[in-house]
């Protein structure tokens, strides 16, 4: 998420953003040129709070209502967006189920 803003996480800790946010800021930071997509959602499934948010994000990005036409780029990036929400599901399922069985 920082990656497409101008802002770092310097900054944002000097503006009064807490710590907790900022950590799960770092999950959700995906350094495109040095990690894949799927180690960056591998590491989102080790903090809780990012799993969720992730989640949100891709739920958001399958939207496919959003596109006035599909392209085969567009399948491609659905295919790839929802086996990274699966995967952040069954994460949920397994090792968070309380939260799991509420959200979904």
């Amino acid at each position: 998420m920082v990656e497409d803003t101008p802002f770092t996480f310097q900054f944002l800790l000097e503006k009064g953003i807490s710590k907790e946010v900022l950590d799960v800021l770092a999950y959700l930071t995906h350094d495109k040129e040095s990690v894949s997509y799927n180690d960056y959602i591998e590491n989102i499934c080790n903090n809780v709070d990012a799993m969720l948010v992730k989640l949100s994000d891709l739920a958001d990005n399958l939207d496919q209502g959003t596109l006035p036409t599909i392209t085969e780029k567009d399948r491609e990036r659905f295919i790839v967006y929802e086996n990274a929400r699966l995967k952040i599901m069954g994460k949920l399922a397994s090792d968070y189920p309380e939260i799991f069985s509420k959200a979904f």
